[in-house]
């Protein structure tokens, strides 16, 4: 499976799980902010992890998408470690 492949499946876990457990987290603005904020923290280290190269990546597995030396598949991955943890705890908090 492509790196690609995974990112997406990566997105649409959360979305998936809210909808199908109708917890809509993804209508509070905090939720937003929160990942916003860790957006910029997967930037500042995935640009020293790459920078420096302690990560490297296959480059014929990518898009080819960057920001900076950041393959855009891993944002993807912060999507997830925000949204799948907020919507299990309201999941569970709302039975």
């Amino acid at each position: 499976m492509t790196y690609p492949l995974l990112a997406i499946a990566v997105l649409i876990i959360p979305v998936l799980l809210d909808f199908f457990l109708k917890t809509q987290v993804f209508s509070v603005r905090q939720n937003w902010l929160t990942l916003c904020i860790l957006l910029v923290f997967t930037l500042v280290f995935d640009v020293i992890l790459t920078g420096l190269p302690i990560v490297t990546y296959n480059v014929s597995s990518l898009l080819g998408v960057y920001i900076g030396s950041i393959p855009i598949e891993d944002f993807s991955y912060t999507f997830a470690m925000v949204f799948i943890p907020i919507i299990l705890m309201t999941f569970y908090e709302q039975r």
